[in-house]
């Protein structure tokens, strides 16, 4: 299992190599909010695919944004975790990744990022427009390195899919 300090260690490491590429960044992958910030649900058949992103800006907090269902039981290694209303057994569910990705699109045009970077393979459409509406240049994170896209970036000597399996911190 992972630790809370090593995923701290790599957060930082994750938004010093941010800087000057992006102002903030959007991390989607199941495998990657583990990686980075200790989150993980479990994975039964309500929550085969991730409806959980987060938000790390260069110059503020990392934020998780979930849903209700999937709100972290453990601790996480984020500033803060925005949880979402997605079922709650009252009447029919919404559509969870637009639950969820509602909250994520309000902060990223309240920010007003100037150039987020992000996995543009995981990330829904719905978040990504966000900041196409605000005029926001998105940069294209490669999943299994993060930094691999970024001009003039180091790559991590391994990839996080394979750090989870092995790492210690």
């Amino acid at each position: 299992m992972l630790t809370n300090e090593g995923c701290r260690k790599r957060l930082e490491r994750f938004r010093k190599r941010l800087e000057g590429h992006g102002d903030a960044a959007v991390i989607h992958k199941p495998e990657h909010l583990l990686y980075l910030a200790n989150f993980f649900p479990l994975p039964n058949s309500l929550n085969l695919q991730s409806s959980s992103f987060l938000l790390l800006e260069r110059n503020g907090p990392a934020t998780l944004f979930t849903d209700n269902w999937l709100k972290p039981s453990g601790e996480t290694v984020a500033d803060g975790v925005v949880v979402v209303d997605w079922y709650t057994c009252t009447g029919p569910a919404e559509d969870r990744a637009m639950a969820v990705g509602g909250a994520l699109r309000k902060r990223l045009k309240s920010l007003r990022v100037r150039t987020l970077a992000a996995e543009l393979g995981q990330i829904p459409h719905y978040v990504a427009s966000a900041a196409a509406t605000v005029s926001t240049k998105i940069v294209k994170i490669c999943p299994c390195t993060f930094c691999h896209a970024l001009p003039n970036a180091t790559r991590f000597s391994a990839t996080p899919c394979s750090i989870i399996s092995t790492e210690r911190n």
